[in-house]
């Protein structure tokens, strides 16, 4: 079966969390499952370095990107409607 990459999305933590002295990458359990119990190995690949991508290319065969923020029109040359929702700059960028 193939290996599949899933992008994660990059947690900036608070004191409070359990992992207050980290930077995590992470994605929902279930998108995990999901491919696992099709046969698949997952990779969650964190997003925090654009070089590392072509590092990251050779070892998947499949990258899912998950849904979540709004893509910044920015990245494109358009300027904001009004129902932008949040965006995620880490994540665009990568």
């Amino acid at each position: 079966m193939a290996i599949i990459g899933i992008l994660g999305t990059p947690y900036n933590t608070v004191e409070r969390s359990p992992f207050w002295w980290n930077k995590v990458s992470y994605t929902r359990q279930s998108f995990i499952d999901v491919f696992q119990e099709l046969g698949h190995t997952v990779i969650v690949l964190p997003v925090d370095k654009t070089e590392n991508i072509k590092n990251y290319l050779p070892l998947v065969d499949k990258i899912v990107l998950t849904g979540g923020a709004d893509v910044s029109p920015y990245l494109y040359g358009e300027e904001p409607h009004a129902q932008l929702g949040t965006t995620d700059p880490i994540r665009d960028r990568f």
